[in-house]
């Protein structure tokens, strides 16, 4: 009987144990090939391991040019991870202050000397800055663990492992199916017309490098009257053109994808004359404009782009126009977009210089970080809407643009900037435009004066700012800490120190006290958690603050807690029962533990529980008097 009880006790251990491993992140680094652009402008290490870098073209000037002279580079690096992950950044430098975007991601970086270290949870681009100066970017690609890749010896797959593979075009089949695995490095393109049920996936990378931009004009991919079409996470740089382009297509998805581009006209993402289009949650930094619709000789409509973030070297971050000659262009939106940075021309804009009815165009959740635009030969504008004849019109009449909202709209810090409506004439007009919850540098626009508008009087006149407006939360993650240093708590100043009876690394006991709310504590969760409070002198208190991050991704959980105090660090006495304490992002991700206690040298928290995790978890720890 004895046996067979310590049998079954050794067998919860043991399930206990897997359980405990599984929680732990699993990280896969995706490492280019030793023959590519190797980056030496920092270090990047993740859970201890080193993440190889290449090297990235960009363009720093502010002109358009055939053949642009202010370049530079940029490291850039991806993998994949299960969970959260910390990362180090090794500078050749020291640094004072650091910076990682998007600032929604509320990951707020410790700098010591020429290191720079923090905790990325979830996945998507990530953009790290330093010394105040946009320049120093490292570019960072997380993904979630890869599920499903196809196969290599699967007929329809055109396969390509890690390693450079010198393709030059590739023209895809209908069915077809192209993969470039992670750490797998494509220079060439890839191309489809006038084909169905296509795939482009995988981690790997498209490079133009070594191509022409005037003499090749290769557009990295290239899809033109085709349907059914699926592109998904690759990376893209080196482009010589446009860098991805669809055109004349339908029933198009376009996800996870991440595009560096410098050459002269590189366009991110381009959609001409397409229907039903969807594109999420991309990485696009661009030498011409960002996200572009466009109507040549069709229709445009049905498109939709949703999570993308943007770094806009020249031109606008999303644009409609100036190609619009269609019928009709509408049902068009850009919904919880992030610019990290715009240098130049509008962040928003739609451009009707030729024939067609625009209607339909919503401007949704859109945050600006760094609002730099007018730089070079550009324009201070934050949006400009126009019908009126360019360079690139084709139309003999103009076109009209109707039903054009704007809502959500934050400016978190930059130069001011202002809103342009220009119409041809009364007949060819703007009209039924609506602008509701514009937050400029921190000042609620309640009333359109309030705005440097810059209108001429054939506009129509239903251009207003909505009466009722939603609440746009002044707490907005990273709200005003653009290039601001973390100012950490310091543990010494606290008076006390934490140890824990089991910890799940890297989530140790020390990350209570660090002062970071991305760092936490979790205990293996094997029966029961300690977390001591080790206090540097005796002391009276009477509440002990518990935090996690505030993220909504850290959903309600709650954790059963009960408080122990000692005033020699052997003989402990109940301080507060052990009751479930609810973490609630909505509330501040946090609790309170009410006590009375005299003479205290160590506070001892038990956790038995948490609806969350096997174990306990706390980011940071709080004394009250």
């Amino acid at each position: 009987m004895r046996k067979k009880i310590l049998l079954f006790v050794m067998t919860l251990c043991l399930l206990a144990g897997i359980a405990a491993q599984a929680e732990r992140t699993v990280v896969q680094l995706y490492t280019p090939p030793v023959n590519l652009l190797q980056s030496k402008r920092c270090q990047v290490f993740v859970e201890g391991q080193e993440l190889k870098l290449i090297d990235a073209t960009v363009n720093y000037q502010r002109t358009w040019a055939a053949n642009p002279i202010l370049l530079g580079r940029v490291p850039l690096g991806s993998l994949s991870a299960s969970g959260p992950v910390s990362i180090e950044v090794r500078l050749p430098e020291d640094a004072h202050e650091a910076v990682v975007r998007p600032l929604s991601r509320g990951i707020v970086p410790a700098v010591f000397g020429n290191s720079i270290r923090f905790v990325a949870e979830g996945t998507g681009p990530l953009t790290v800055e330093w010394n105040g100066d946009y320049k120093n970017a490292l570019h960072l690609f997380l993904y979630p663990p890869e599920v499903d890749a196809p196969q290599p010896k699967d007929p329809d797959v055109l396969y390509f492992g890690p390693g450079l593979h010198d393709t030059g075009l590739i023209e895809l089949k209908s069915g077809q199916t192209l993969y470039l695995a992670g750490g797998a490095v494509l220079r060439g393109a890839v191309h489809a017309a006038g084909q169905e049920n296509i795939r482009i996936l995988g981690r790997g990378i498209i490079t133009g490098d070594g191509y022409d931009r005037w003499k090749d004009t290769l557009v990295p991919i290239n899809i033109v009257n085709c349907q059914n079409v699926t592109i998904r996470d690759v990376t893209l740089i080196e482009p010589a053109a446009w860098c991805l382009n669809l055109n004349h297509s339908r029933d198009i998805t376009v996800s996870g994808v991440n595009i560096i581009g410098w050459c002269s006209n590189s366009d991110g993402i381009t959609i001409q004359s397409c229907e039903r289009v969807a594109v999420d949650n991309c990485f696009v930094r661009s030498w011409d404009d960002s996200l572009v619709v466009k109507g040549y000789d069709g229709d445009s409509r049905g498109i939709h782009f949703r999570g993308c973030v943007l770094w806009t070297d020249l031109a606008q971050s999303m644009e409609i126009g100036y190609e619009t000659r269609a019928e009709l262009i509408e049902d068009i939106s850009f919904e919880n977009m992030t610019v990290l940075h715009n240098f130049h021309k509008p962040v928003m804009s739609v451009h009707n210089s030729d024939n067609a009815l625009v209607r339909g165009i919503r401007f949704q959740d859109i945050t600006v970080e760094d609002a730099q635009m007018g730089e070079g030969d550009g324009a201070r504008l934050l949006v400009e809407l126009t019908t009126t004849k360019s360079q690139w019109s084709k139309s003999a009449q103009r076109g009209s643009s109707r039903d054009v909202a704007f809502s959500g709209i934050r400016v978190l810090g930059g130069k001011d900037s202002s809103i342009r409506i220009f119409s041809f004439d009364r007949e060819h007009n703007i009209d039924d435009v609506t602008f509701e919850g514009l937050d400029i540098k921190g000042q609620r626009i309640t009333d359109l004066s309030q705005l440097r508008m810059n209108v001429n009087n054939r506009n129509g006149g239903n251009i207003r700012l909505l009466e009722e407006t939603p609440q746009v939360s002044a707490n907005y993650p990273g709200y005003l800490h653009t290039y601001k240093k973390a100012e950490a708590q310091n543990p010494a100043a606290e008076g006390f120190r934490v140890s824990a009876s089991s910890e799940l690394p890297p989530y140790t006991a020390d990350k209570t006290a660090d002062g970071n709310l991305n760092t936490y504590w979790e205990g293996l969760g094997q029966g029961e958690d300690r977390l001591d409070i080790l206090l540097a002198s005796p002391r009276d208190l009477r509440q002990v603050k518990l935090f996690l991050n505030p993220q909504s991704i850290w959903t309600r959980r709650e954790q059963t807690i009960q408080a122990l105090g000692s005033q020699d660090g052997e003989h402990f006495v109940e301080l507060a029962p052990a009751p479930d304490y609810a973490f609630d992002p909505a509330d501040g991700n946090q609790a309170v533990i009410e006590m009375e206690g005299k003479g205290l040298t160590v506070i001892r928290l038990v956790f038995t529980g948490n609806t969350g995790a096997p174990g306990a978890q706390v980011a940071e720890v709080s004394l009250g008097p």
